[in-house]
């Protein structure tokens, strides 16, 4: 919302704002989404940057940002993307997604190409040709239960074929599970994964934190006292 991270719960919808995705001073807008189980890691794909005369100033990035405290750890470009199909067009990624073995994956905007993305560098690798050219915001998921990754398709208010698709990793083909109702166009999409391994990975209040261990050497923190680093 508004460049910002917000914490919920399910059910209760109350918000929490973490902080802003700022990167060098320089606040970007979110496009979509991904947490990485296997690395308990979450990652951001943000827009370009564009001038009031639509001119790209910055290039989309990865962000990797811890989601207890809404801070951005790293920031990479996104790049290796084809180029659009009209030269002064700039293409960029426009989906997110992440499987069970930390595997990141996008879609770009001019093309509809199917790319993995390298998460230390931002590079995308082109898997294949989805066949299908997206307009405006969408987005991806895994349901961690199967590994299987969908993609909410939207192509414009004019063509009313947005819909859910099942896509294949390894080529990039779709096959559609059915038609989004009123052509609706889907952003955030996610399946939360619920298992003993994820139980915890995210505290809800119900324990007692009773003492800290801080790494950088061993500090430790109990109730009621306190320590300093030299």
């Amino acid at each position: 919302v508004e460049s910002n991270l917000i914490a919920t719960r399910p059910g209760e919808w109350s918000r929490i704002t973490l902080g802003k995705l700022e990167v060098e001073g320089t606040v970007y807008p979110a496009l979509d989404m991904a947490f990485d189980y296997a690395n308990r890691k979450l990652y951001v794909l943000t827009d370009n940057l564009a001038n009031e005369d639509g001119d790209i100033e910055k290039n989309a990035l990865l962000l990797e940002v811890d989601y207890l405290t809404g801070e951005v750890n790293r920031s990479v470009e996104i790049t290796g993307l084809a180029k659009a199909p009209n030269w002064w067009k700039i293409n960029q990624a426009l989906t997110l997604a992440c499987d069970n073995s930390g595997t990141l994956y996008t879609v770009d905007l001019y093309n509809g190409y199917f790319y993995t993305l390298d998460a230390a560098t931002g590079a995308a690798t082109q898997v294949g040709d989805t066949g299908y050219i997206p307009m405006y915001n969408q987005s991806m998921t895994v349901d961690h239960e199967t590994d299987t990754l969908y993609w909410a398709y939207y192509a414009g208010s004019t063509k009313q074929i947005a819909q859910l698709f099942a896509v294949d990793k390894a080529t990039g083909a779709c096959q559609s599970v059915g038609m989004t109702k009123n052509n609706a166009e889907l952003c955030a999409l996610f399946k939360p994964y619920d298992t003993q391994e994820t139980a915890g990975l995210i505290p809800d209040g119900s324990t007692s934190v009773t003492g800290i261990l801080l790494s950088a050497s061993q500090l430790a923190l109990t109730a009621g006292n306190s320590q300093k680093l030299k």
